[in-house]
C-alpha cells in the first residue's frame, strides 16, 4: 500500500468526520495523488530508458523535474488548506 493510498483510505476518512467542509480540499488532494501516481510511472519509463539507452539524461531530467513541481505544488496546496483546520480551537 502505497502512502497515497493510507492517506486517501486512512486518514482523510477521520478529517471528514471531524470536519465535513473539507469535502473539496480532500476531493482535490486525492485527485492530486492520481497524478502524483502518474508522473511517478512516468519517472520509472524515463529510467528505464536511461538506463537501456544511456545516451542522455534529458527524458530524466525533464521527469525527475516534472515529479518536484508537483509534489511542491500538492504539498503547498495541502499544507495551506488544512492549516485553519489544524489550528481550529476544538483540535487544539
Amino acid at each position: 500500500m502505497g502512502h497515497h493510498t493510507f492517506e486517501d483510505r486512512s486518514v482523510s476518512p477521520h478529517l471528514l468526520d471531524a470536519d465535513p467542509q473539507l469535502t473539496p480540499v480532500i476531493d482535490r488532494l486525492e485527485q492530486e495523488h492520481h497524478a502524483i501516481h502518474d508522473v511517478l510511472e512516468g519517472v520509472d519509463r524515463a529510467l528505464v530508458a536511461f538506463v537501456a539507452t544511456a545516451d542522455s539524461t534529458a527524458g530524466l531530467r525533464a521527469a525527475v523535474d516534472l515529479l518536484s513541481d508537483t509534489l511542491l505544488y500538492h504539498l503547498a496546496y495541502g499544507g495551506n488548506a488544512t492549516s485553519s483546520t489544524t489550528a481550529h480551537p476544538r483540535n487544539g
